[in-house]
């Protein structure tokens, strides 16, 4: 009956690198506009 652990184990981590890939953007785009100003 439910998702495998495998399954909820790669959504977590698929999950967790993207967010972190969004964040690590952001911080830079918040650089080079501190930079900039």
């Amino acid at each position: 009956m439910g998702a495998p652990p495998r399954s909820f184990s790669y959504s977590a981590i698929m999950t967790v690198f993207m967010f972190q890939c969004v964040f690590l953007v952001l911080l830079r785009g918040l650089q080079e506009a501190l930079f900039l100003h």
